[in-house]
């Protein structure tokens, strides 16, 4: 005889399989699948969704629908009920011919994201007149500080990487300039450019603040590497 507990760990589990629907299906319940937990935002693949449908929201997340890129709503974390009663903003998605609601639904996490990368080349010269052509590259963390702001300048853009280097655009150019100044002003040399990684990060952290032109914080710059040659 199978247990009362077993029963109840069965039953959630087929219950989560529920909860992640194949792209091109009429799902009943929708979630950021659990292998791309902790990414920064994740597309549902599936653009139509059922009224009464259940939608998981994670407890470091937002859920947020997109129609014509601009953002439509959000909900916060929790189990909810597709249903234009409950939340009215969802009226304005319904499809009159399927009676479905219609629109790009988005899993954007609200938590730091650490590991993007940035980076580039630069020439840096020294007082003497001696250059070198200089590869610089880090690491970096970000936090979603506004989900519609975020969500109008990347939707479609649904690869890590791709976004990665849309703030990257931001980041490289302040750690080039302040490695290329601190050479000039005699600082570092082109020998020993490449020990000034975590003050770098440090110094040039401050200055972006136009990340937030995507609806995005900077937490943090880390692993700044350069390499001379």
């Amino acid at each position: 005889m199978v247990s009362r507990a077993v029963k109840n760990v069965i039953a959630f589990w087929a219950m989560g399989l529920m909860d992640y629907a194949q792209p091109g299906t009429t799902a009943q319940a929708f979630a950021r699948p659990p292998d791309r937990a902790g990414e920064l935002v994740v597309r549902h693949e599936d653009k139509s969704f059922a009224d009464n449908g259940q939608l998981t929201v994670d407890h470091n997340e937002c859920a947020a629908f997109v129609r014509d890129g601009a953002l439509v709503g959000t909900l916060g974390p929790g189990r909810h009920t597709l249903s234009a009663q409950m939340f009215p903003f969802l009226g304005n998605l319904r499809d009159p011919t399927t009676a479905q609601y219609r629109a790009e639904l988005y899993f954007v996490t609200s938590s730091p994201v650490s590991g993007m990368r940035f980076g580039g080349r630069a020439m840096l010269n020294e007082p003497s007149g001696r250059t070198g052509n200089a590869t610089i590259f880090g690491e970096y963390t970000v936090r979603v500080t506004d989900p519609g702001c975020f969500l109008t300048q990347v939707a479609g853009q649904s690869d890590l990487a791709a976004i990665g280097g849309l703030f990257g655009q931001t980041i490289t150019p302040h750690v080039e300039r302040c490695a290329a100044a601190w050479l000039l002003e005699g600082y570092y040399t082109l020998d020993n450019i490449a020990q000034a990684g975590p003050h770098l990060a440090q110094a040039v952290a401050p200055h972006c603040g136009g990340l937030a032109s995507y609806g995005v914080a900077l937490v943090s710059i880390d692993n700044v590497m350069i390499k001379v040659g």
